[in-house]
């Protein structure tokens, strides 16, 4: 019995992760967004702009376990060339939080064309996951 009941607690931790994740509101035309596994759920990136130009990123995180989101930063990169050009850690956060986490940055300005732009989402100082969208004109 308790392999099945292990069992039933993954697939609804899996049902619970994607209504989670279809819970989210769609992104504009003109915006970028893109997700990736992590343990238990996904880590996504959200960008807001136009072009080459980015007003708004946001790392989120989203998670089905009981044991929540703990001790947990985020990390937005901006690369080109193969060199990073643009970085910035959100602020620690020391606690718990269940299903969902989130950081915002707004780099208001622009990058190269071609460039990627990624987060990372660490929870006890472990990347939980890491997100890319590239930057075109």
């Amino acid at each position: 019995m308790k392999g099945t009941a292990r069992i039933a607690l993954a697939v609804a931790a899996c049902v619970l992760a994607t209504a989670v994740a279809a819970a989210r509101a769609p992104a504009a035309a003109s915006d970028a967004v893109g997700c990736t596994w992590a343990p238990y759920g996904d880590v996504c990136i959200w960008v807001w702009g136009t072009g080459r130009y980015v007003r708004h990123v946001q790392v989120d995180r989203n998670k089905a376990d009981y044991s929540g989101i703990c001790y947990y930063q985020g990390h937005l990169t901006v690369s080109s060339g193969g060199r990073v050009i643009y970085s910035r850690w959100s602020p620690k956060y020391n606690g718990c939080t269940p299903l969902k986490a989130w950081f915002d940055w707004y780099p208001q300005r622009n990058f190269p064309n071609g460039s990627t732009i990624c987060t990372a989402f660490f929870e006890r100082g472990e990347v939980q996951g890491k997100a890319c969208e590239t930057i075109h004109s």
